[in-house]
């Protein structure tokens, strides 16, 4: 038989028909198991299995396909068969049938998932962001046109200084600074833009200084259709730089139609300074302040702000951004050795403040200055509350006031006002970065995990690269229900996983954690994860980060029981040595070393020592409230008393649980038994976990109940 009569053969055998047929179908199969499967909480693997036998199916259906053929008399051989055209007709109708019927269900499936998926993420999406009904607007950085880049520091005061007038307006809701900056020289679409920014209007502009000129143009564009509302030019000489600001912003109220109250309306014309070499130096201290990291920084913007208000001893806005400054330096140099630094700084601090306060005590820049300096110097969260709350009605669109009095709030064990305050700094500045950190935390601390699911989508559909966000997502679902499915979720999240940054593998280093231990797998993720440890400690400048030295711990732990006992004393030295370095009180992850220091003792051998150790500190741990620490010495506490304790392990967590703000839950215990394997133990805590029905199958499963 030659080449062309085969594929005649085959063509009356019907056997690509069949072939195609059967691919249709087997792919409508899978569509249809997909849904099916979660709705109905069965094993993932059954699709892997329907997969494999479908796979395996195929070249036998064409094989079958080739001997035997469907005759009204029933199934034949092929080769029996006399030819008939009319019945050969009549069975690639069917054939047809089924696949035209196979490939409209299947697409009926495909705009089914489509939508369902789509509906349901903009539909979290919306929970978390939107246009706001009230006027609202991004004020893009303005382009440098200066022909000396040493300009560029006006430029960037310029536009903080005509975004901070609008801010200043209730009616408005203004995009803070932060979020902004990272659409310098934007050239995309403004309709997206606004979506993401959650505004309707977008105002672009350029400024040019050349010696004693100054020229800005300013373009006023409605977002959704990229249509400009107003705009105009300016040349003034730098003398007039405020009246010119005021001019700006008057003219952008006038274009949104806004009303203004008396007081708004003094403060859009206010002259904050008339001293163009006084607004200079403030300029260039607070573009520092406005990303420093280090005291040299520190330092060096208050040496600007002291020649700034030295040009001009009236400029409020100057000795308010240097009463920040003090109170922050007075906090960071209470660790220093030599303490003449944070006495200095306290003296300093009331001096700026009582400037101030001799210039203008119900000014805005004094209210924010007098609520840093009693959080930070005075610690007074109280007081410190009530003068950001003055600040606020005077600049209601001020995201980092909002976020220092979320912090505050969660100190004082509030964390639904913590995170009312958080979501209103979001709504203003969703890509300042620790807003979006606090703003996580916030869900994570109060244990809001579906609205923390939400979150991360958003972040997620905005950088999809990040794909630990996808296990971050998986996990936090599986804290919601405790389902087998969800679980598994996690599993192929992390196989998917294509990140090589480093901070981005520790956020699912714990999730790996947990996957390795189900699957007996503990020693291959020792081996893939260990020096995780050491990294985070260079991340953080050799500081003592006491969160991943209780992973080390947790580690060496499970190292002991997997009889790798050599390796595990090589972590608690390296434990050991960590517990000595100094404590950076600046770090959000630090807590007393007191706290870890009994597992320490216990792996080390110290038994007896680390339960007296324990019982002595817990009353201290129990009663922190200072944020976040509080919630994670609890955490740690918990951890250790399972260890150390664990015939009161059943108490203490009852009593860390049911904190305002905490870290653990039923949900965090049942997903990670093997630290908590001494209460999972606990009759009272089981018949909780019964009674709750979460996580009941999953621990079972896996052995547990």
């Amino acid at each position: 038989m030659n080449l062309k009569q085969y594929f005649e053969e085959l063509k009356r055998r019907h056997v690509v028909k069949a072939g195609i047929a059967y691919l249709v179908v087997a792919w409508l199969i899978t569509q249809v198991l997909s849904i099916i499967i979660p709705a109905f909480e069965l094993s993932p693997s059954l699709l892997k299995t329907f997969i494999i036998i479908l796979t395996v199916g195929f070249p036998i259906w064409l094989i079958f396909s080739w001997i035997y053929d469907l005759t009204p008399d029933g199934l034949k051989k092929t080769e029996d068969i006399e030819f008939d055209a009319e019945v050969s007709a009549k069975k690639n109708v069917k054939l047809n049938r089924i696949i035209i019927g196979a490939l409209s269900i299947a697409v009926i499936l495909l705009v089914y998932n489509q939508f369902r998926l789509t509906d349901s993420f903009e539909t979290e999406m919306a929970a978390v962001t939107k246009v706001d009904d009230r006027n609202s607007i991004a004020i893009l950085p303005f382009a440098n046109m200066s022909s000396d880049d040493d300009n560029a520091f006006f430029t960037e005061g310029m536009h903080e200084d005509v975004l901070n007038k609008l801010a200043g307006i209730k009616e408005l809701k203004v995009i803070a600074r932060t979020s902004v900056l990272p659409y310098r020289n934007y050239e995309g679409s403004l309709d997206s833009l606004g979506n993401k920014l959650g505004v309707k209007y977008i105002l672009e502009g350029s400024v040019r200084r050349f010696e004693n000129q100054l020229k800005i143009s300013i373009n006023l564009i409605e977002a959704s259709s990229g249509i400009s509302l107003w705009s105009n030019s300016y040349n003034r000489t730098i003398d007039n730089v405020f009246k010119l600001q005021s001019e700006i912003a008057q003219e952008i109220t006038q274009t949104l139609k806004t009303t203004l109250s008396p007081k708004e309306n003094n403060n859009l014309n206010a002259v904050p300074t008339k001293v163009i070499d006084a607004y200079d130096n403030f300029v260039k201290a607070r573009n520092i302040l406005n990303g420093y990291y280090n005291v040299e920084d520190l330092n060096k913007a208050m040496d600007y702000l002291k020649t700034a208000v030295e040009y001009d001893s009236n400029f409020a806005e100057g000795w308010g951004l240097l009463a920040n400054a003090y109170s922050e330096l007075y906090e960071y140099s209470l660790d220093f050795d030599d303490k003449s630094v944070s006495v200095k700084a306290k003296l300093n601090a009331d001096e700026a403040l009582a400037k101030l306060e001799a210039l203008d005590s119900d000014n805005v820049y004094t209210l924010r200055a007098k609520g840093y300096y009693q959080n930070m110097v005075l610690e007074d969260p109280i007081a410190a509350l009530q003068s950001f709350d003055k600040a606020l009605e005077a600049f209601p669109n001020d995201s980092s006031t909002l976020m220092y009095q979320a912090i505050i709030y969660m100190y004082l064990s509030q964390p639904e006002k913590s995170l009312e305050n958080m979501e209103k700094a979001y709504a203003i500045d969703n890509q300042n970065g620790m807003v979006r950190l606090y703003l996580k935390m916030g869900y994570t601390y109060s244990r809001q995990y579906e609205k923390l699911i939400q979150l991360i989508k958003v972040y997620y559909k905005e950088d999809p690269e990040k794909t630990h966000y996808e296990v971050e997502m998986n996990y936090y679902q599986f804290l919601v229900d405790g389902k087998i499915s969800s679980f598994t979720a996690i599993e192929n999240a992390i196989a998917n996983l294509n990140i090589t940054d480093r901070c981005n593998l520790r956020v699912v280093k714990d999730n790996k954690m947990v996957v390795a231990m189900f699957n007996e797998d503990f020693n291959s993720y020792i081996d893939n994860w260990l020096g995780t440890w050491d990294s985070h400690h260079k991340d953080h400048g050799n500081w003592s980060c006491p969160q991943i030295i209780n992973d080390e711990l947790n580690q060496a732990n499970l190292m002991l029981k997997n009889n790798r006992a050599e390796e595990a004393n090589q972590i608690l030295a390296q434990a050991i040595e960590a517990v000595e370095r100094p404590i950076n009180e600046m770090s959000m992850c630090v807590y007393n070393k007191a706290v870890y220091g009994p597992k320490l003792d216990y792996l080390s051998g110290n038994k007896e020592f680390a339960k007296e150790k324990f019982y002595k500190d817990l009353p201290r741990v129990m009663n922190l409230t200072k944020y976040p620490r509080g919630s994670v010495e609890r955490r740690v506490l918990l951890e250790t008393a399972d260890m150390v304790v664990p015939q009161d392990v059943y108490n203490i967590y009852k009593q860390v649980s049911s904190k305002p703000s905490s870290l653990v839950g039923l949900e965090t215990v049942c997903a990670n038994p093997w630290i908590y394997s001494n209460l999972l133990k606990d009759e009272n805590f089981m018949a909780e976990v019964k009674q709750d029905g979460r996580f009941v199958d999953f621990l079972k499963i896996n052995n547990f109940l």
